[in-house]
Protein backbone atom coordinates (compact mmCIF):
# COMPACT_ATOMS: atom_id res chain seq x y z
CA UNK A 1 0.00 0.00 0.00
CA UNK A 2 2.88 2.35 0.75
CA UNK A 3 4.23 1.91 -2.78
CA UNK A 4 0.80 2.72 -4.18
CA UNK A 5 0.68 6.02 -2.29
CA UNK A 6 4.19 6.82 -3.46
CA UNK A 7 3.19 6.23 -7.09
CA UNK A 8 0.17 8.49 -6.65
CA UNK A 9 2.41 11.27 -5.30
CA UNK A 10 4.78 10.92 -8.27
CA UNK A 11 1.80 10.98 -10.63
CA UNK A 12 0.41 14.11 -8.94
CA UNK A 13 3.79 15.84 -9.18
CA UNK A 14 4.10 14.95 -12.87
CA UNK A 15 0.60 16.18 -13.70
CA UNK A 16 0.92 19.30 -11.55
CA UNK A 17 4.10 20.31 -13.38
CA UNK A 18 2.21 20.15 -16.70
CA UNK A 19 -1.28 21.21 -15.70
CA UNK A 20 -1.97 22.89 -12.32
CA UNK A 21 -5.68 21.97 -12.53
CA UNK A 22 -4.70 18.33 -13.02
CA UNK A 23 -4.06 17.98 -9.28
CA UNK A 24 -7.75 18.51 -8.53
CA UNK A 25 -8.71 15.88 -11.12
CA UNK A 26 -6.22 13.42 -9.66
CA UNK A 27 -7.44 14.10 -6.12
CA UNK A 28 -11.03 13.39 -7.16
CA UNK A 29 -10.06 10.19 -8.99
CA UNK A 30 -8.02 8.99 -5.99
CA UNK A 31 -10.94 9.70 -3.66
CA UNK A 32 -13.25 7.74 -5.99
CA UNK A 33 -10.79 4.82 -6.03
CA UNK A 34 -10.57 4.89 -2.24
CA UNK A 35 -14.36 4.76 -1.92
CA UNK A 36 -14.63 1.94 -4.47
CA UNK A 37 -11.79 0.06 -2.83
CA UNK A 38 -13.62 -0.34 0.48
Amino acid sequence: MRGFVRNIRLLINAINSVNPMGIAIVALSVAALALLGR
